[in-house]
């Protein structure tokens, strides 16, 4: 009887190669599985940015109609309304600039996570600055009958930063400060002047974050901190937004509370590499004319205004608006094409075109415009609902003389159509 054959045997050393390959077969299709599945993680996550800047760029048109309409009843009928309806007026607008908030934390969000987030930094005087923002804001808390203190420094504090996105910092910090302050109490905004640095404090009166929901009260769609005294809603990415603008200018957040007593919101941020206190600050990029509060001269020839927008009650709406501010010949167009047959028959004095159209894009209708005249082109300004970094991109194109954000507001109008009345008494615009 023979014995059966047995294979040869493995040594241990051979059993532990063995293992090694299957270990490392193993991790190699666990990785290759982990690249696929972060493909379409990364694509989905693109799809999603695109969604929400969709639906944010077209939520913004009925939303800054709302508000134009408001701000323009208010303005135009505010004696023959009752306090009620005047109130209510104030009531739609209110909510209205709320909803332009949260649309535009959703698309600094998108920005933010698509890692498509810059700054427009230019040289500023820090102290106006901030107290015409404070001056504004004031309005905000008059309803609960909160004061807004001031406290600046002496002197001039300049600083290298982006103008509208410092601005957005303060909207956060102050709008928190009063939403979560009792009535009748105090925000104190203080302002220090650090040499290499400056620094804003924000303290408020209201309820106080527990120590345990600090750490987290910068993440994404954290709302924390206790119930707003007015009932105000908010989207929880504001200080997300504001932690990252800071980092950008090379600052840092700070936030001490005590439940019951309130909070203090410190903002540091470098001075950066200022101008010369002799030099002028660089000019805004959106809005770059001066307002003016001087009525219109009525004895003045018509100034020609050609609207460009493919939303007809938001074109409408910015030709009452434009009716309001000075005398003029106004002309719609829906699309690009439209625009730039207009140009060439109406030969406006000032174009307020909207970038997004139908056929032709805003951009492009610009530039036609300047070669359609390279002598004495019109005033043509962006008006658009783009936010943001797109703002600011087309802010600086030298297409477009000036940029106002959607919904245009009464000032930002009439600096535009004083500016085409200089060029045009000047003759830089023809009379045709």
């Amino acid at each position: 009887m023979t014995s059966p054959q047995r294979g040869p045997k493995t040594s241990p050393g051979e059993r532990e190669f063995e293992e090694l390959t299957r270990i490392t077969n193993e991790l190699v299709t666990t990785q290759r599985q982990l690249y696929k599945q972060s493909c379409e993680l990364r694509r989905l996550n693109e799809e999603k940015n695109i969604a929400i800047g969709i639906v944010a760029h077209d939520l913004r048109n009925p939303l800054a109609l709302m508000k134009m309409q408001s701000e323009l009843l208010l303005d135009q009928c505010a004696g023959e309304l009752s306090t009620d309806h005047q109130q209510l007026l104030q009531s739609i607008s209110e909510q209205g600039r709320m909803m332009l908030t949260i649309v535009n934390d959703l698309l600094d969000a998108s920005a933010i996570e698509a890692g498509s987030f810059h700054l427009a930094r230019e040289t500023v005087d820090v102290i106006p600055l901030v107290e015409h923002f404070v001056q504004s804001q004031a309005l905000l808390a008059a309803p609960k009958s909160i004061s807004l203190r001031f406290l600046p420094p002496q002197g001039v504090l300049l600083a290298l930063l982006d103008p509208a996105k410092f601005q957005q910092v303060l909207t956060n910090l102050i709008g928190n400060a009063v939403k979560f302050s009792p009535a009748e109490t105090a925000v104190d905004i203080s302002l220090a002047d650090h040499g290499e640095q400056f620094e804003i404090r924000v303290r408020d009166s209201g309820p106080g974050i527990p120590d345990s929901q600090l750490k987290s009260l910068c993440e994404p769609f954290q709302t924390v901190g206790g119930r707003s005294q007015g009932g105000e809603k908010n989207t929880g990415l504001g200080l997300t937004i504001v932690r990252r603008i800071i980092e950008k200018h090379g600052g840092s957040l700070n936030v001490s509370s005590e439940p019951g007593v309130g909070s203090v919101f410190s903002v540091s941020m470098p001075t950066g590499q200022p101008q010369l206190s002799g030099e002028a600050p660089s000019s805004p990029p959106v809005a770059t004319f001066a307002a003016t509060d001087t009525p219109p001269d009525t004895a003045e020839a018509p100034l020609r205004v050609l609207i460009v927008d493919d939303y007809l009650p938001a074109a409408k709406m910015t030709a009452t608006m434009v009716a309001r501010v000075c005398q003029a010949d106004i002309e719609l167009a829906s699309d690009g094409a439209a625009a730039v047959e207009r140009v060439t028959t109406f030969e406006p004095h000032l174009v307020l075109l909207d970038i997004e159209l139908p056929t032709v894009s805003g951009r492009e209708v610009a530039k036609r415009i300047r070669e359609h005249d390279t002598a004495h082109p019109p005033l043509v300004c962006a008006v658009t609902a783009h936010a943001g970094e797109e703002l600011e991109k087309i802010a600086s194109l030298d297409t477009f003389d000036c940029v106002s954000a959607k919904p245009i507001s009464l000032a930002d109008l009439q600096s535009f159509v004083d500016a085409a009345k200089r060029r045009l008494k000047s003759g830089v615009i023809s009379n045709g």
